[in-house]
């Protein structure tokens, strides 16, 4: 008894440490909307969700198949399921727990693994996935512990060895094989996130993904493919939306870009995407015609106080418009570089004069 107080003393400082770094995590992930709330992510699912990410991890440690950069969370785990891996899970707890007076690598490295994963395992929701890859490498040290020791009790007691040598040579060429395979995958973010959706087809920010990375690439109608899956997967992700409202714009689909657009909530979301939701009905706005909508859309892309809207809607006002170089130091944000702010200032006023002259040689000639 004397021994464990001491142990928990020195341990002390460490968990005050852990528990101050996860509070302050926790605070950051809230401030930015990363925490789930419980009506989007119910105590049951979320409980559903760590068993079956559990006996994810357990698997994959073993045999890494399926592999995934997203695991999207499933509030639809079938009620049988859920129920059978956390009876699973707990099952193997208390056998550790039991076993663990004669085996005390069983029952050290379980829990470590158990108990490593419980700030990341999704009972308090932090993000949108139900596990990933990168927080299993210090858990995995509890199992490595379990298998090692275990294996080599096994070994000694009951195996010739020849036949151990045997056994370890060919866990490790099938390992290495694995791991050769996994890493095509990650020959480039097509390939990475092609195989995203080969592993899960429903995967919406892998579709995402794809729909940005075509983008990039100029492939629009391959990229609204994808972008269109993924609003529907995922219909209130706010960013998405966006982008696949811009892609409709580049491709002069402005009513289907506007349907998509106005579904949005601006004032939920920071400014500068406030600013981007604006610019972009804007646009659509004028592609359809509708002028005067569109210039009122553009001043409230200006009135986010986002300073990458100011040239582009300089360059955008329509004739007869109302949008004025007081609109458009609004719109620029303030430096602390005085230099910096006039530089913007005076690079966004010459965008607004040569955008009216030519209105202004246009309406003479005709």
């Amino acid at each position: 008894m004397l021994f464990f107080r001491q142990a928990l003393r020195d341990k002390l400082t460490l968990f005050t440490m852990a528990l101050a770094f996860s509070l302050i995590a926790f605070w950051a992930q809230q401030k930015g909307g990363g925490v789930g709330s419980y009506a989007a992510y119910p105590v049951g699912d979320r409980i559903f969700n760590a068993a079956m990410a559990y006996i994810g991890y357990l698997l994959k440690t073993f045999w890494p198949e399926n592999l995934s950069v997203f695991y999207p969370f499933d509030n639809d785990i079938p009620f049988i399921q859920g129920s059978l891996a956390t009876l699973l899970v707990v099952a193997l707890s208390a056998a550790a727990w039991r076993w663990g007076g004669y085996a005390k690598p069983l029952l050290v490295g379980w829990f470590w693994f158990i108990v490593t994963l419980i700030p990341t395992i999704g009972i308090i929701k932090i993000g949108d996935f139900s596990m990933a890859d990168r927080y299993l490498y210090i858990p995995q040290i509890g199992l490595f512990i379990v298998f090692s020791w275990g294996a080599y009790q096994i070994a000694t007691r009951w195996l010739n060895p020849i036949m151990v040598a045997v056994a370890c040579c060919l866990i490790i060429g099938l390992l290495t094989l694995a791991s050769y395979h996994q890493v095509k995958h990650w020959q480039s973010s097509g390939t990475l996130f092609a195989h995203a959706l080969e592993v899960n087809p429903h995967n919406y920010f892998a579709h995402y993904a794809m729909g940005r990375l075509l983008a990039s690439q100029r492939e629009y109608d391959r990229a609204l493919d994808h972008f269109s899956r993924a609003v529907n997967l995922a219909p209130d992700k706010y960013t998405m939306r966006i982008d696949f409202g811009r892609a409709l714009i580049v491709k002069s689909r402005f009513r289907e870009a506007l349907e998509v657009l106005e579904t949005l909530i601006p004032l939920n979301h920071p400014s500068h995407q406030r600013g981007e939701l604006y610019f972009l009905k804007g646009l659509a706005l004028m592609g359809m015609g509708r002028s005067g909508e569109a210039e009122s859309n553009f001043i409230h892309a200006l009135n986010t106080d986002s300073e990458e809207y100011a040239n582009n809607v300089a360059s955008k006002s329509d004739s007869g418009g109302t949008i004025d170089r007081g609109e458009i130091r609004v719109g620029v944000k303030r430096e602390t570089s005085h230099l910096v702010y006039l530089a913007k200032i005076g690079y966004a006023n010459w965008r607004l004069d040569q955008e009216k002259m030519y209105k202004k040689q246009k309406n003479a000639s005709e």
